[in-house]
């Protein structure tokens, strides 16, 4: 008889539907190491050294006041600032080109994503501009249903919505940010936290007092027995 149930729970186990929601930034695209890259190219561009500081200065105030960067808006105020009479069109170009872009996937998500994907569904829990953010994940895309891809201004305000949509799965959560896997746990305790202990944030970030993540991983290569395991 308990070789019977044990049976019938393993196979219950085996049909619930999972999920994996990703961050992007820091989790599959390195966004520091791109920053870098994109103010050389347009100081470049501009034909102005001085641009590189005077680009990473305006991005971290936009941040601050916006919580997310807008090109569109950081193109702007940065010629204006520099006094450039560069087309802004031809500098969104640059923003927006797509072979560089790609060369930002951290070197782990292809594989990664490729085995999680035998194993789980997969989704996008982004913050940041969409159609910055859907340029970021373009050579990745076809990972993620586009049903699955959410993009918010403001993603702790959006998590009852979001998580609310996945109620009937087991749902894992990968982000490099403690306060919002903090955030989902509150929401629904039983989603599985990973917290992706990389990018500037990740390093800067001290441990929660009434927080801690089911794991915590260096790669996304530790994160496929993380799912295989689940809850059971």
């Amino acid at each position: 008889m308990k070789q019977l149930l044990d049976n019938e729970k393993h196979s219950a186990s085996e049909n619930i539907k999972k999920i994996t929601l990703f961050d992007l930034d820091h989790t599959l695209f390195d966004s520091a190491s791109f920053r870098q890259s994109l103010f050389k190219l347009l100081a470049k561009n501009i034909g102005k050294e001085e641009l590189i500081e005077e680009s990473q200065r305006l991005y971290e105030t936009l941040l601050a006041n916006d919580g997310v960067f807008n090109p569109d808006k950081f193109l702007s105020i940065l010629l204006e600032k520099v006094e450039a009479t560069h087309k802004k069109a031809e500098l969104m170009d640059i923003i927006f080109d797509d072979n560089h872009l790609k060369e930002f996937i951290h070197t782990d998500v292809l594989t990664s994503l490729t085995k999680i994907a035998q194993i789980s569904e997969i989704g996008l829990f982004s913050q940041g501009e969409e159609k910055m953010q859907r340029a970021k994940i373009k050579s990745i895309q076809h990972f993620f249903a586009k049903e699955k891809i959410h993009i918010s201004i403001n993603k702790k305000s959006e998590i009852k919505k979001i998580f609310g949509l996945y109620n009937d799965y087991q749902v894992f959560f990968v982000d490099d940010v403690l306060p919002v896997l903090a955030a989902v746990h509150v929401h629904n305790p039983a989603i599985v936290t990973v917290w992706i202990k990389r990018g500037k944030y990740a390093q800067l970030q001290q441990p929660l007092e009434d927080f801690t993540a089911h794991a915590t991983i260096l790669s996304l290569t530790e994160l496929v027995p993380i799912i295989e395991k689940g809850t059971n």
